[in-house]
């Protein structure tokens, strides 16, 4: 049995890989809007959180009637979390992985 992978299953392990990054972050970003409601910060004219993706991280940002601010950055093919370091990318500051906060998530249910 051969266990080298060729260059396209690679490929299509990493886009997985990136799709499921996705779809935890959009659960991630529920969990924050949810815990935010909780505690009761919310705005007159409300405040939407969402993400954009470049190169290498999804930007996860609030957007508040005229303005926007960075909440997380988030590593595209593994999941990190890291904090903002201002807008345009991370800091060094490690803060959990989006797969792992959904495996923990799925485990309690």
């Amino acid at each position: 049995m051969n266990t080298t992978q060729t260059e396209q299953e690679v490929l299509t392990d990493l886009d997985n890989q990136a799709a499921e990054v996705v779809d935890a972050l959009r659960e991630y970003i529920a969990q924050v809007v949810a815990k935010e409601a909780q505690i009761g910060r919310t705005r007159p004219h409300g405040r939407e959180i969402t993400f954009e993706t470049n190169r290498k991280y999804h930007r996860v940002y609030a957007f508040d009637g005229g303005s926007r601010s960075v909440v997380v950055f988030v590593d595209r093919q593994t999941g990190d979390i890291w904090a903002p370091h201002g807008w345009k990318g991370p800091s060094k500051t490690y803060a959990g992985n989006v797969l792992a906060l959904r495996a923990v998530k799925q485990r309690q249910s």
